[in-house]
């Protein structure tokens, strides 16, 4: 049986009750990476903005775990090929606006109560656009990739 080791990176730890409430924490995330991603191997983690991510690689793909400081899951995020791509997902795109488009990059974003696909469009002689699309085919939005922040609320 493998072990799940998390280092958290710049957290500081000043009492007890501190430690405590890290180990619980901890402990929350690795039983949560342990039942959802059985076979998964963690590669890193660090806190950031009162967010923890763990990277891992889980059925031989690298995927990024959010977590939030009280070790409550959040989001799951990882790249797929277009074949891999919910047809529901991909005819959207193909009967859109986009359809004279080429997808590149796809990412799976996993939350509690959905799932989202940022898709990265090119097409020559323009600018690269970013859509985000349901699992029910609905594109929810879109906006151009050199305006893209980290900050996307699902």
């Amino acid at each position: 049986m493998k072990k799940v080791f998390i280092t958290m990176v710049a957290l500081s730890l000043t009492s007890g009750s501190a430690i405590a409430t890290t180990t619980d924490v901890l402990g929350k995330i690795r039983d949560f990476i342990k039942t959802e991603y059985s076979n998964a191997i963690t590669v890193e983690s660090e806190m950031e903005d009162n967010k923890i991510e763990v990277d891992i690689i889980h059925n031989k793909k690298e995927k990024t775990l959010t977590f939030s400081d009280a070790g409550v899951w959040e989001s799951t995020k990882y790249d797929i090929r277009k074949s891999e791509l919910p047809r529901v997902v991909r005819n959207a795109v193909e009967n859109s606006e986009y359809s004279s488009y080429r997808m590149d990059d796809i990412e799976t974003i996993q939350t509690p109560t959905k799932t989202i696909y940022e898709i990265e469009l090119s097409k020559y002689l323009r600018e690269d656009i970013t859509i985000l699309v349901d699992d029910k085919g609905d594109i929810l939005m879109n906006f151009n990739q050199q305006k893209i922040t980290n900050t996307i609320i699902l």
